[in-house]
């Protein structure tokens, strides 16, 4: 669990959905995290976007209410990026050094991001091919990238930090749904 790191013993994840926003404490336990509390609260109309000071400044007052109501005592927060705000893309390089792909990456997502690559904020991880006999064999990387507009995430960003909260990860929502698909599955295994 990277984003839950020794210091933290306890995260809240907030979701920023277009009409609520939902809630839910962890805390580390052994073998998987602990569930401590969880909250739902309806956006204040007109706040759908927080693009406006404004506007963050209203949905940050909706989070601090439900974190209260919730008894949240979580100081840390990982935030889900809704899927409309995220662009994702595999891309295929030629085989090379780990220290060159990111340069590699620059000039491959130029050609298929739909807004230049420097208003974007960038994030990419190797594919890991599922059967290692095959690795390497066709010479070629697969990288998976995901890239959301800055000012979006600022957005968020902001909106995290106006609650009082530190933000400790601001992932999409494939991911956390991913996520807890993975410890929903590792539960009703043997242990």
């Amino acid at each position: 669990m990277g984003w839950m790191n020794k210091k933290a013993k306890t995260v809240v994840g907030v979701d920023f959905g277009s009409s609520v926003i939902k809630i839910v404490q962890l805390k580390q336990a052994h073998p998987l995290p602990q569930l401590v509390t969880f909250g739902l609260a309806e956006k204040i109309p007109g706040t759908q976007s927080s693009k406006s000071s404004t506007g963050r400044a209203q949905t940050a007052g909706v989070l601090t209410e439900l974190l209260l109501q919730s008894r949240s005592y979580a100081t840390q927060a990982v935030a889900a990026l809704p899927a409309t705000s995220v662009f994702n893309a595999i891309v295929e390089l030629p085989n090379m050094p780990k220290k060159d792909i990111g340069s590699a990456i620059q000039w491959e997502i130029k050609k298929t991001l739909p807004i230049p690559p420097e208003q974007m904020s960038l994030h990419w991880h190797l594919i890991e091919p599922a059967n290692q006999k095959t690795a390497g064999q066709s010479g070629a990387l697969q990288v998976i990238i995901n890239a959301t507009p800055k000012n979006i995430a600022g957005n968020y960003m902001e909106i995290i930090k106006q609650s009082g909260l530190k933000l400790a990860a601001l992932e999409t929502e494939i991911k956390a749904l991913q996520r807890s698909l993975t410890w929903g599955w590792s539960l009703s295994q043997p242990i």
